[in-house]
């Protein structure tokens, strides 16, 4: 932002809501963290909502006691100041089985194991509503052939999962799930230690392994992302992408992607999990949800995402 050092405003403060938008339509909402004045003038950062929920906010109820319900965490953040909303019930059940947990934890940790469990993907849309769902079965964009090519990885395969958790005080027990098609292909055995949740059921841990095989677990994961053209990366009807509305969450299709045979498939789908535009640029860098550090740039994305 073009401001001179002698510029101040009340508004630019840190903890103040930052949205930014195209036109009318918001693209992204987040707090201001990191507002700097120099002899050059301002610079300003930002993080999204979605992170306060990892820093800011435990998983407290209205009394102050531990809470393991997505609802009542997060109706309580919003009543202690986080800047979004619940337009719809996440689960109003105890995730752990119980609300006396173990130890505190921060919203975004209980939303993620939460999330997980029942095969979804939790986030702040750009108007701060806490959503979750689904990962999409339709493509909203199409990713030219020749556009790119996504290397495969096994870092984080697995086709089985063997899933610790306290039955009891003092107790113990195991969980195995497995995806029979994965199991049949390659058989990966790993161990999942999932303790830290506190006594729970064994058909909560099973939901758990189900949904990180759902979400991409059973499946390799890509070796790098993507920076497509405007041109390159279209709507299903061929329209070029606008790209400052693709985001994460959206669901890709390649075409004419090699696989880990080296067989040419006709397309893969994949679903956005970060996605890094700056105004004005014709490209735009797309991560895929399940993406293997390879390079730095790699590692600091995963760290910050």
């Amino acid at each position: 932002m073009d401001l001179p050092p002698t510029f101040t405003h009340p508004s630019l403060r840190m903890g103040k809501v930052v949205e930014i938008k195209v036109g009318p339509v918001n693209v992204w909402k987040g707090m201001l963290n990191q507002p700097k004045v120099s002899e050059d003038g301002w610079e300003f950062s930002a993080i999204g909502l979605a992170d306060e929920f990892y820093s800011a906010h435990l998983c407290l109820d209205s009394g102050g006691d531990t809470t393991s319900t997505p609802n009542v965490a997060v109706d309580q953040a919003i009543a202690d100041g986080f800047a979004g909303s619940r337009p719809a019930s996440l689960s109003a059940v105890p995730f752990s089985g119980s609300n006396d947990t173990d130890k505190l934890n921060y919203v975004g940790d209980l939303l993620d194991a939460w999330a997980t469990s029942v095969s979804k993907r939790w986030r702040v849309d750009p108007d701060g509503r806490v959503i979750a769902a689904t990962d999409p079965t339709t493509p909203t964009w199409y990713l030219a052939p020749g556009a790119t090519q996504i290397g495969l990885a096994d870092d984080d395969y697995a086709s089985d999962l063997y899933l610790r958790y306290k039955s009891g005080a003092a107790s113990y027990a195991t969980v195995h799930v497995n995806d029979p098609t994965a199991t049949a292909t390659r058989r990966r055995a790993v161990p999942v230690d999932v303790t830290s949740l506190g006594v729970t059921t064994s058909g909560n841990v099973t939901n758990i392994g189900n949904g990180m095989l759902a979400k991409g677990k059973a499946r390799y994961a890509w070796t790098n992302a993507v920076n497509p053209a405007r041109l390159q990366l279209t709507t299903p009807g061929g329209t070029p992408a606008c790209l400052s509305f693709v985001k994460a969450g959206d669901m890709v299709r390649s075409f004419s992607v090699i696989n880990e045979q080296g067989i040419v498939l006709p397309y893969v789908d994949w679903i956005i999990g970060k996605a890094e535009y700056e105004v004005g640029s014709d490209t735009i860098q797309l991560a895929p949800t399940e993406l293997a550090a390879r390079n730095l740039g790699d590692v600091l994305s995963l760290a910050v995402s």
